[in-house]
């Protein structure tokens, strides 16, 4: 049921895409990594949900070689969209695992300094906005 209100959140407009998100999402979470999947996309999105405004992304700000790494894994996952459904985002965004893993065994997000601490944000956001049009990852059991 959690799959069907995920996919319905995002695309309840297309009954026919909704069909085909809704089966691909069924299939992912029965992988036996969906749990370190599911938790390495929630890692981004819980510390960005309350943030009211959108930040942007300046990649001369990164001070750590796992921003760096983060960045370049987001960009490479983001340009293999192309406007698909859940399997084209789960599958950009797996190969990004160990990049989110180690930005945030290394990164403190919540800098003092605003600059950073807004662009970190906006990474994070960068990667969270992934499943807009595809499905609310946060309506998922275990998000």
């Amino acid at each position: 049921r959690d799959v069907i209100n995920a996919v319905l959140a995002e695309q309840a407009t297309n009954p026919y895409r909704a069909y085909i998100g809704i089966q691909e999402l069924s299939q992912w979470v029965q992988r036996e990594d969906w749990e370190a999947i599911l938790d390495g996309f929630a890692r981004c999105v819980r510390i960005t949900r309350g943030e009211q405004e959108r930040y942007s992304i300046d990649p001369s700000l990164f001070e750590h070689d796992e921003e760096r790494y983060l960045y370049e894994a987001y960009q490479e996952a983001y340009s293999k969209l192309d406007g698909g459904n859940v399997d084209a985002f789960l599958n950009a965004f797996e190969p990004m695992l160990p990049a989110v893993t180690a930005y945030f065994d290394t990164v403190l997000v919540n800098a003092e300094d605003e600059k950073l601490r807004h662009n970190r944000i906006g990474l994070l956001q960068a990667i969270g906005a992934m499943q807009d049009g595809r499905a609310d990852m946060s309506l998922l059991v275990g998000f």
